[in-house]
């Protein structure tokens, strides 16, 4: 319920509107809470509270009009964590206070469970985990005849976790998987059937020659924002204030990087979901003079309208792949929001970083004209001849 159209859930909107709760009613659907995500890094004790007397509204209102007994509420994205190198603890003090106070006032105080996700403020401060993706491992197994894989899909959600007991006899030590059991990586740029984009010369009318699935390698420097950065953009253009860094014929990554490891420019710098961008696509087109946005997986109906309005781009990025994508940045410096940490404006100077055109600047969608084209193909019986083996 994040307020943008999203794939992580739905607008409070369209599960109050007429027959909502009738689409609802599946045989082996139970409902006993909802789930209320409000953004990440919300540091302040009266933001907090705020959204959680939100979260606690929204319950009542969808709980009552879809007509269930709402035992549960949660209540994320987490708590903030300091991630600037000279950024100070968060103070949290009196949050349990205001919490508390905004709880016991709701009618489901007494009735449902009220649960926050601790998020990064639980484990971030116990240092720094980096991850290596080498390669995807996949496992077959027996299926109904009627199951039939179609594609294999990369998830950033990573396995980021290990199991262990602790048995009171000390700590835990676990040995760590050898590189050995993983093939090496190298990847070279393919200049035949990929064109160099040099973007510290690019033009919007270079931009609206790009086509939907066209792979490009971008050279020179690009600027960074995800979600923070656009909300502070939002409010400092509606109060007419000058922003920390020119957008005029710049391309922006949606992207939070990693603080670099040792030797390293940067850490690993994934693309994040752009449709959270969505709700701010047209203000940065229409009032910054930004040209082109390279970010994760599709865009919705809002932002395609204002790319095709502005006769911008969006690029995909590789996600599931945030160390490798780092190694295309050869220069990283912060240019603006400093004190947002990870979600600051970072510069970043790539050299053939790869990516796909889907967005093109006629509105053209590869995230629907793609799939529309593979269910024709499918439908033809394109692919009946093509024997599938399992084992």
């Amino acid at each position: 319920m994040s307020g943008v159209e999203s794939q992580f859930g739905f607008d409070e909107a369209l599960l109050l509107a007429e027959g909502a709760a009738e689409r609802l009613k599946l045989p082996n659907l139970t409902l006993n809470g909802v789930h209320v995500y409000f953004g990440t890094q919300v540091a302040s004790v009266e933001a907090l509270a705020k959204n959680t007397q939100c979260a606690l509204d929204t319950a009542v209102r969808v709980s009552t009009a879809i007509g269930f007994d709402c035992s549960v509420i949660n209540a994320g994205g987490g708590f903030p964590w300091p991630y600037a190198s000279d950024a100070t603890g968060s103070d949290l003090a009196g949050l349990r206070e205001a919490l508390e106070t905004v709880w016991q006032a709701s009618p489901l105080h007494g009735k449902a469970q009220l649960c926050f996700e601790s998020g990064r403020y639980l484990c971030a401060g116990s240092g720094t985990l980096l991850t290596t993706v080498l390669d995807v491992k996949i496992a077959t197994f027996p299926t109904h005849a009627a199951s039939k894989p179609l594609a294999m899909i990369p998830n950033c959600a990573a396995t980021r976790h290990a199991h262990f007991v602790m048995d009171g006899s000390g700590p835990v030590y676990m040995d760590p998987p050898s590189l050995d059991l993983w093939p090496k990586v190298d990847w070279e740029p393919n200049t035949e059937t990929s064109k160099r984009v040099d973007l510290n010369t690019l033009t919007k009318e270079e931009v609206a020659s790009w086509k939907p699935g066209q792979t490009l390698l971008l050279n020179g420097k690009m600027l960074t924002g995800r979600d923070a950065a656009h909300k502070r953009i939002q409010d400092m253009l509606a109060k007419g204030e000058k922003l920390p860094v020119d957008f005029t014929n710049r391309v922006i990554y949606y992207v939070g990087p990693v603080d670099p490891v040792g030797d390293e420019v940067v850490g690993p710098a994934g693309p994040t979901t752009a449709t959270r961008m969505d709700k701010f696509t047209d203000m940065m087109l229409a009032q910054t003079g930004l040209i082109a946005m390279v970010g994760k997986a599709e865009r919705g109906p809002t932002a395609i309208e204002a790319i095709k309005k502005h006769q911008s781009a969006y690029l995909m990025a590789v996600g599931g792949a945030a160390y490798l994508v780092s190694k295309a940045i050869k220069g990283a410096k912060v240019v603006g929001f400093a004190d947002l940490g990870m979600e600051a404006i970072y510069e970043f100077d790539v050299v053939d970083m790869p990516v796909t055109v889907a967005v093109d600047a006629g509105g053209t969608s590869a995230h629907i004209t793609g799939p529309a084209e593979w269910q024709k193909r499918i439908a033809t019986g394109e692919f009946k001849g093509i024997s599938v083996n399992a084992g």
